[in-house]
């Protein structure tokens, strides 16, 4: 079975972000309290950390041979609360990347 990257272009992935990301800011409009939810940051993803209110989804990214990231699809995830030690160190680790990212005007 192949695996397919999670960006077919990576030298184009930033570029294609800032677009999806732009559109979604045009169709959301003038909220402020939704426009706060854009943020761009540039590090080595090496854990994937969703926050859904008080709960964590965490996964490893797979990473092929190249170092580029696989696609989500099919990858297996651990749920917590945030209240747990697992928790507090995830939301520690998010809030830390999403305090450097700078936000999207």
């Amino acid at each position: 079975m192949r695996k397919t990257i999670a960006h077919a272009h990576q030298d184009l992935f930033k570029q294609d972000l800032e677009i999806t990301i732009s559109k979604a800011k045009h169709e959301i409009g003038n909220n402020s309290t939704f426009n706060k939810c854009f943020r761009l940051y540039s590090s080595k993803r090496e854990e994937i950390i969703i926050r859904l209110d008080n709960t964590i989804i965490y996964s490893k990214p797979n990473i092929d041979i190249h170092g580029h990231p696989q696609l989500l699809t099919d990858s297996s995830f651990e749920v917590f609360s945030v209240q747990s030690e697992r928790g507090k160190e995830c939301l520690e680790k998010f809030i830390k990347v999403w305090d450097t990212a700078i936000e999207m005007k």
